[in-house]
């Protein structure tokens, strides 16, 4: 298998069966291993053509989740680019920081955080050429954004997705891009995120020199300053992830419904990447709504659930809870917290779910611990066991 590529390799193995639905779109997009790897070469092809991205290079998100993330991410690993997802929690400033430091070839962004991207450009003096694939002139709204803190409090946007297109490597200058990612844009944003996924690259992008210890992903965690540290996932994490989470009960049936940011480990991965190679569906949301997850859950049928322990007491208080049919899952993972007993044995008891809660830090890869659904107890607590294969830490 080329390193980096693990889409390319699954569409061959199972192309027309499901792997995404996008529920954060109306109508829900449904789309199979062959149809997802078309879009993610498509970009990849878009991103070495016409944004110049190459192996090492970083292409930045700022975006709720999505399929995007899942395109822009599958097309980095036929790059050999790193996939930069940066938490979009954060205030402008705090982005700035990260954003300087990673130096994104290329930013893709949501038009909710348009304001902000506004801010971050002002701040790095970056109001040079601006050049939408639509050929319309945005360069007065992009350049127009008032200095300093963005609008506060203003009502949510439409989810449409904008690219700024950074064409200068650290110190050089840059370049914007609008594009569309999702959402309900205007007619003219939506056509132009559209041609790059429909562009019909070619042939395969690959990148052959990629090796196993190459960054694949930095994915942004806190640290003892406070500022938020880029670590490096590497494609051997990657791997050793996969099957560490395979051998403890992942299988090629499973649905798994996503509801962690994708710009974090748990989102990315956990369980979603893992789900990708082994061959299964994933479900993704924009973000946490325990009405929708819930209804989710009895409509996709989904197997494998997780969350951290403030998830699933918001669920039990959802209009829907005493309806919910979850008689689907198989187990429900939880982590980031302790699961308190209550709400394990409210679960066992109403819905008949069984947990196992995990223990995982960003730079590993996640996963260090988490044991079989058979071995967490009604009662509270459970036998945690390490993972079945260990390496080195990457430092």
């Amino acid at each position: 298998m080329v390193i980096g590529d693990y889409l390319g390799r699954r569409a061959i193995y199972s192309p027309a069966r499901l792997a995404i639905v996008d529920a954060g779109k109306t109508p829900a997009l449904r789309l199979t291993y062959a149809e997802l790897n078309v879009r993610a070469n498509n970009v990849a092809h878009w991103l070495r053509s016409v944004a110049g991205v190459r192996k090492g290079d970083r292409v930045g998100v700022l975006a709720r989740d999505g399929v995007e993330h899942l395109d822009i991410f599958f097309a980095c690993g036929k790059l050999g680019a790193i996939h930069t997802a940066f938490n979009w929690r954060l205030h402008w400033r705090e982005l700035l920081t990260v954003v300087q430091e990673t130096t994104p070839r290329i930013l893709f962004y949501s038009d909710e955080f348009h304001d902000t991207v506004t801010s971050l450009a002002d701040a790095r003096r970056e109001t040079g050429l601006l050049h939408p694939l639509d050929g319309a002139d945005h360069s007065r709204r992009m350049n127009s954004g008032r200095k300093g803190v963005p609008p506060q409090g203003r009502p949510a946007p439409t989810d449409t997705a904008s690219t700024q297109v950074d064409a200068r490597r650290d110190a050089h200058q840059a370049r914007f891009q609008s594009l569309a990612c999702d959402g309900a844009p205007p007619e003219q944003f939506r056509q132009a995120y559209a041609d790059i996924i429909a562009q019909a690259a070619p042939e395969p992008v690959t990148c052959p020199a990629l090796e196993p210890e190459d960054t694949a992903a930095l994915i942004f965690t806190g640290g003892t300053t406070g500022h938020a540290k880029g670590a490096r996932i590497t494609h051997r994490q990657i791997a050793w992830n996969t099957l560490n989470t395979v051998i403890h009960d992942l299988q090629h049936h499973d649905i798994f419904l996503n509801v962690f940011p994708l710009f974090h480990t748990g989102g990315l991965f956990v369980y979603t990447l893992p789900q990708i190679i082994l061959g299964g569906a994933t479900v993704l949301t924009r973000q946490f709504d325990p009405a929708q997850v819930l209804g989710l859950i009895e409509q996709e049928r989904v197997t494998v659930f997780a969350g951290v322990p403030t998830m699933y007491e918001l669920l039990t208080q959802a209009p829907t809870w005493a309806t919910a049919d979850l008689s689907s899952l198989r187990f429900c993972t939880s982590g980031g917290a302790p699961l308190p007993v209550p709400l394990v044995e409210k679960y066992t008891a109403e819905k008949q779910v069984r947990f196992k809660q995990g223990f995982g830090m960003t730079e590993f890869g996640p996963w260090r611990l988490c044991p079989g659904a058979r071995r967490c107890h009604p009662q509270g607590g459970q036998h945690r066991s390490p993972q079945f294969l260990r390496g080195r830490t990457r430092r």
